[in-house]
């Protein structure tokens, strides 16, 4: 046990959600991933390889949180906090939590702020632990090695492109979003950011990126879902197929990966998302094309 993360759940988090008025089980489950989901990443914080990985796709909204505070900080924050259940908290699905209506902006930058402020008076690599039972990360990366190939090698790349070995999986291996798929037949449509089943409107963009060999695109990682294993399942699906995988900020195929030299923050709205789509500053030819493409579509010039 690490007595930081014990008091920040109990002492700091756990009161506040209970202001809010959420209801106590959904409170006690969204700790309990919380709790994961933290000593997973205590476990890697000194691995530099492994948690810039893991940094990496939150680096689209980590750098941006405030107050200021080690890179890390910030990302282990919006790893185990923000990207948690504590999304149902703010969505549409906000009934889920036993709230009367969702937390407004302010009242969740407040909550990740504290988060921040806390862990940044500790030394997060000090706190790091050497046996974790359910290690999530560590088993996403492994499920899903062609996605995990890809954002490690751009991780730790000190170029914003690289080139690297692509990963080939096993023949006749069902891949990820398949098996998810079967396990989604009777869960209604995905409600808020943190819910891993693949809605229909999702598994239709993936397979027309597959079957015509087009680019899957989203602003960002967070707008594609904050559940880490939607996310690298959706990568993994591409990539192991031969499609690429876009963000306004992200390049990624299976033997080559781009970055922005200077990321921006991921949109929160539709107007934002659009005003990305005319910021070319940074990005490769590749990438580029692929912007100028999406922002053509949407205005009807193609």
């Amino acid at each position: 046990m690490c007595e930081e993360v014990t008091y920040y759940l109990d002492n700091i988090l756990k009161p506040k959600l209970k202001s809010c008025g959420a209801d106590e089980e959904f409170i006690n489950y969204t700790l309990t991933v919380i709790e994961r989901q933290m000593y997973s990443a205590l476990k890697h914080i000194n691995d530099g390889e492994f948690f810039n990985t893991l940094s990496l796709i939150v680096s689209e909204e980590a750098p941006f949180y405030q107050p200021d505070a080690p890179a890390e900080v910030k990302s282990f924050v919006v790893l185990t906090v923000r990207n948690s259940p504590f999304e149902s908290f703010q969505s549409k699905d906000y009934k889920k939590a036993g709230l009367t209506k969702p937390l407004s902006d302010s009242e969740v930058i407040k909550i990740t702020s504290e988060a921040v402020k806390y862990f940044s008076c500790r030394d997060l690599k000090s706190l790091s632990v050497k046996n974790c039972e359910n290690d999530i990360y560590e088993t996403l990366s492994l499920k899903y090695p062609t996605a995990w190939n890809a954002l490690k090698n751009l991780a730790c790349s000190p170029a914003n492109i690289c080139d690297f070995q692509p990963f080939t999986l096993p023949v006749n291996i069902k891949m990820p979003v398949e098996e998810i798929k079967e396990l989604n037949n009777n869960i209604d449509v995905k409600k808020d950011g943190f819910d891993e089943t693949v809605e229909p409107l999702l598994a239709e963009r993936i397979n027309y990126s597959v079957t015509n060999e087009v680019p899957f695109f989203v602003d960002s990682f967070k707008f594609l879902s904050r559940n880490p294993k939607l996310l690298l399942s959706v990568i993994e699906e591409l990539l192991a197929k031969g499609t690429t995988f876009a963000t306004c900020n992200y390049y990624l195929s299976n033997e080559h990966a781009e970055r922005r030299k200077n990321v921006i923050k991921a949109a929160h709205n539709e107007k934002e998302f659009r005003k990305h789509l005319t910021n070319l500053n940074g990005i490769s030819p590749a990438h580029r094309k692929i912007l100028i493409g999406i922002r053509d579509d949407l205005n009807g010039n193609r």
